[in-house]
Order: C-alpha cells, then sequence, then structure tokens
C-alpha cells in the first residue's frame, strides 16, 4: 500500500482481490468509508462491463453513498467547488428523504442551485400539494446558502430524471436506492437506468439509516478503478 500527500489530503492506493463489488464494500466497511466512487463504465470483460451496472450493485449493497462519474464528465474535482447545478429526485419515500439531506449538504456547501424534483405518473391535478410538501422539505436556514427550485413532472421517473437534468445542465443528480425487495423493483430499476444513461456524475443514496456524520460530511472517500 502507497500513500501520498496531495493538496492537504492523504491518498492511499489499495489492490483488492476477489468480486470487486463484495471486495469493495467489505473494505469500505472496513475502514469506515464515508462515500464511495466509481466510474459508470467498467472494464470490457468484467461482469460489471455494462454502463452503470457496478455503481448500482455497490450502491445496493453498501452502507454509504456511492459516487458514479461519467467517463468524460464535465465536472472538476479539483475545484473547490465541483457541483454548482444539482437535480434531487424526491417521491418522498425513506431513501429518497436521505437523498435529499446529502443533496442539500453538497448544495449548502457549494453554494449551488439545487432542483427538487418530483414525478407524477397519475393525478395531475395534484401538482400544487406536491409543490407545497417539497418546499415544506428544505430547512430555512438552507436557503441562505443555496438557491432551491421546485421541478414538478409527468412520466415515468428514470426519463423525467434524465431530461430534467440535461434540460437544466446539471452537473450531479442525487437520488435514493432502496434495497431491493419485490414492491420496490421499479425505484431499483430506476435508480438503475439513472445509472446507465446519465451524462453527468450520479449520487445514490442507500435507504439503510446512516450516521449524522455521515449524512453531514464525507471525509473518508473511496475511489474505485476496476
Amino acid at each position: 500500500m502507497a500513500a501520498v500527500k496531495a493538496e492537504g489530503l492523504k491518498v492511499e492506493t489499495v489492490i483488492l482481490q476477489g468480486d470487486a463489488v463484495s471486495a469493495l464494500v467489505d473494505y469500505t466497511r472496513s475502514v469506515s468509508g464515508d462515500l464511495i466512487i466509481v466510474s459508470q463504465n467498467g472494464r470490457r470483460g468484467s461482469p460489471y462491463w455494462l454502463a452503470g451496472t457496478f455503481g448500482k450493485e455497490v450502491g445496493r449493497v453498501a452502507g454509504c453513498p456511492t459516487l458514479t462519474v461519467p467517463d468524460g464528465s464535465a465536472s472538476n474535482a479539483a475545484a473547490a467547488a465541483p457541483f454548482k447545478n444539482i437535480v434531487c429526485g424526491v417521491d418522498f419515500s425513506e431513501s429518497s428523504a436521505l437523498a435529499l439531506g446529502h443533496a442539500l449538504v453538497v448544495a449548502q456547501q457549494s453554494h449551488a442551485r439545487l432542483t427538487l424534483l418530483h414525478v407524477l405518473e397519475r393525478a395531475p391535478h395534484e401538482v400544487h400539494n406536491v409543490s407545497l410538501k417539497l418546499k415544506a422539505l428544505v430547512p430555512a436556514e438552507a436557503l441562505n446558502a443555496c438557491d432551491v427550485d421546485i421541478a414538478i413532472e409527468s412520466g415515468t421517473p428514470r426519463d423525467a430524471i434524465l431530461a430534467t437534468a440535461a434540460a437544466l445542465g446539471a452537473d450531479l443528480i442525487v437520488i435514493g436506492q432502496p434495497r431491493t425487495t419485490s414492491h420496490r423493483v421499479v425505484m431499483v430499476s430506476t435508480a438503475g437506468a439513472v445509472l446507465r444513461r446519465a451524462q453527468c456524475p450520479v449520487l445514490t443514496v442507500p435507504e439503510a439509516r446512516i450516521s449524522e456524520h455521515m449524512a453531514s460530511r464525507s471525509t473518508d472517500i473511496l475511489t474505485a478503478n476496476m
């Protein structure tokens, strides 16, 4: 294991063996990692070579958020505030509530614009009530550090999230990723579809409860190279 200092950050290189997902998740847990960063495209010949597959599987079993970054992403990871235009999908589930918490933290730290997106698949007359519910989720103090917009679209969640992010020129999408169960297959497939097709980084936040420290500040970051 080699360790170097880079702009005040400690960077360590670790080589793991075994199944890529299991090895990465086990190592993350062993060091109490707060954030995992993976590429959107896996290596050819890998079981996870399809775009977004590796990030989806890591996010499904990891206990911390996973950031999936597409090749050629315009985000400048070296910048002090790399994300300035964030879209967060909110369906009022536990996982999306946790995702919103992370999105608000990133938006406030970056003084970014945050768009809360809810997708109505039915009952379009509920737009006003949904808008009020979304606004109620944002603490008043958060508005001092970032701009928050509300967007309500119709259609399938995956298509609406991707279309809204593209239309707004988003440089980060934040979505919840619930544990896979028979009645949550739709939400899991939404995360998978967004991870496959997004043109900007996607932060997936697991449904499992995480610590207050983890929700407020990510300090141990693991970047995986398959």
